[in-house]
């Protein structure tokens, strides 16, 4: 068995479950793998995924690199992302796997690296679908870096964009990325998707949404924005 974070061993649960749950950006459970080639010794190393976008702060002030610029004709985005875990969820998922080998003395806990990763903007319209700005894509293998992302609307794009958010939609950065599995000496490629929701920060930090509707600045939320989950 290869022990590296390019081939990993089979997902604890040994099924597709897992493989859909990663690549589900709304799902609430963290699938890990294990290395079965040390479960004889007592130990085992367990190996989670990067399935969570955090926004980053300036120094200081903890307030979150973000700033959101919108009228009828125009709309300016700009965030500094990184990526993260879901500590309480892979913390959940150690326990079941504590509780399935009781064995089990000691566990190392490992990130599984992206081999292949890309950041993108979107936004989920009240109905449900998904729409990707693909000038937003940045591509970015590395969970530490700084990421900068913008967008950029003009004319009736910024306006449908404005007429959107209005009506219930959600603004959006997701995080897809591959890595390589191992099992039963097969090499299985795995993909992870994570999202973070925006519109919950227009509430906690208003000053950071300016908008112009009716001639006059205003900062805060837009309409029929709804708060969402803070990571």
């Amino acid at each position: 068995m290869l022990l590296s974070t390019k081939l990993l061993a089979v997902p604890i649960f040994q099924n597709q479950e897992d493989k859909q749950i990663l690549s589900n950006p709304d799902a609430n459970e963290t699938p890990l793998l294990i290395d079965d080639a040390i479960t004889a010794k007592k130990q085992a190393k367990l190996y989670y995924p990067w399935n969570a976008i955090k926004i980053l702060a300036n120094k200081g002030n903890k307030i979150p690199k973000l700033s959101f610029t919108a009228n009828s004709k125009l709309i300016w985005f700009t965030i500094t992302v990184s990526l993260d875990i879901r500590r309480q969820q892979i913390k959940e998922a150690v326990n079941q796997f504590k509780a399935a080998h009781p064995k089990i003395q000691s566990i190392q806990l490992k990130p599984i690296h992206p081999e292949i990763g890309k950041y993108i903007f979107a936004l989920r319209l009240a109905n449900g679908k998904i729409q990707y700005f693909h000038q937003t894509s940045i591509k970015n293998t590395v969970p530490s870096n700084q990421v900068v992302m913008s967008l950029g609307l003009m004319g009736n794009k910024a306006s449908n964009f404005i007429k959107a958010l209005m009506n219930g939609a959600i603004m959006e950065i997701h995080y897809q990325y591959q890595f390589t599995a191992l099992s039963d000496a097969q090499k299985i490629p795995v993909r992870v998707h994570s999202k973070l929701e925006l519109n919950g920060y227009c509430d906690a930090f208003p000053r950071l949404f300016n908008h112009q509707l009716s001639g006059q600045f205003e900062q805060g939320c837009l309409p029929s924005m709804e708060i969402t989950d803070i990571q």
